[in-house]
């Protein structure tokens, strides 16, 4: 399997992402895997049951795996981080952490806060490196600045139908010598999102003898910082993913993906329907009096998120479908509320999905 390395870390370009892992059937899964060389076991204390599978999967071979694991934003406090990290660690029956990674920056814990639970992680070799998740390079900066380390990686979503991380955080990564760590790199098995990249994949998965995810696959893991996480409860799959890397894209195939891009749109609200069966089937609010009480408890709320909008940090855009002239919002739920309290009527950055099921 290659790799990809900084000072601090050195990673397959596939790993397995451990969101999802929750029946004991995923143990030979990611045994098998960490034999072929996809090493890298990402998971996060929110993905329920998963800390607990990947602490059964290791067993006999922890010398060979790379942990990544998550603390939960309402886990943000100097006290919460280090709790967090020990329970993951019991979880999964370790004793160090290679990989401790801020899942969401909550906008209501200061940052610096959160970093130095970090910093104090690291001194006591709780944790072997610190990574961050969904997060503006200001941020980055702070959690480094405080922790008196080298960030070893960052991560967010990134696919073929989310590219906006090109334009900022990946350049900042590529310049800064920092792993970028792609999340949903097939986009939850959807790979394309428009009938000109499917044509694109399936004509260069005939010239290449691979299937449309591995060509996928291949591009995202030629940008030259980037590992990806593909994360599957097949064997079959496991092995598609891991052989993505056996064969080069030329510089005219991966332009022909390059120009596909879809790119964000400003849609107005007033025109965009909150979907009551979203990703995941998830609870949404309809009104912005629910949102503004969060009776959900959703962490960080779209009250708090709201401030961040106020102050023009970062804001990943929302997804819609469009029927008609109207839209439907099916992912960024909160985001969208945290918008609309913050904006009003104004219009926020979208991203069209073509292909949504």
């Amino acid at each position: 399997m290659l790799t990809k390395s900084n000072d601090k870390i050195t990673l397959p370009i596939v790993g397995q992402g451990g969101y999802g892992f929750k029946s004991i059937k995923q143990v030979e899964v990611i045994r098998k895997g960490i034999e072929l060389g996809a090493n890298f076991i990402d998971t996060a204390e929110s993905y329920v049951g998963s800390e607990e599978i990947v602490g059964e999967a290791i067993k006999g071979m922890r010398h060979k795996v790379i942990i990544g694991t998550k603390f939960s934003p309402q886990n943000s406090s100097y006290d919460g981080v280090i709790k967090a990290a020990e329970r993951s660690m019991r979880k999964m029956h370790i004793k160090q952490i290679d990989l401790y990674q801020l899942h969401w920056p909550h906008p209501e814990v200061p940052i610096e806060e959160t970093a130095k639970a970090l910093k104090y992680l690291l001194r006591k070799e709780k944790i072997k490196n610190v990574g961050v998740c969904n997060m503006t390079i200001s941020g980055l900066k702070k959690v480094q600045k405080t922790i008196e380390e080298k960030i070893a990686t960052l991560q967010m979503e990134y696919n073929l139908f989310d590219r906006n991380v090109e334009d900022g955080v990946m350049k900042y990564c590529k310049n800064n010598n920092i792993l970028f760590i792609a999340y949903s790199p097939l986009d939850k098995g959807r790979i394309f999102n428009t009938a000109q990249q499917g044509k694109i994949l399936i004509e260069l998965a005939k010239r290449y003898n691979k299937t449309p995810s591995q060509i996928a696959l291949n591009w995202l893991a030629n940008r030259s910082t980037v590992v990806t996480i593909p994360r599957t409860n097949s064997l079959t799959h496991l092995l598609e993913n891991i052989d993505s890397t056996s064969f080069s894209l030329t510089r005219d195939d991966a332009n022909k993906i390059w120009y596909s891009r879809t790119k964000p749109v400003l849609v107005l609200p007033k025109n965009i329907r909150v979907s009551s069966c979203g990703e995941y089937r998830r609870e949404a609010y309809q009104t912005i009096e629910e949102a503004k009480s969060n009776p959900l408890n959703f962490v960080p709320s779209p009250s708090a998120l709201a401030k961040d909008v106020v102050k023009g940090k970062w804001f990943n855009p929302v997804r819609l479908v469009k029927h008609g002239k109207k839209y439907e919002l099916v992912e960024g739920r909160v985001r969208y509320w945290a918008w609309v309290i913050a904006k009003g009527n104004v219009a926020i950055p979208s991203m069209i999905r073509e292909n949504w099921e």
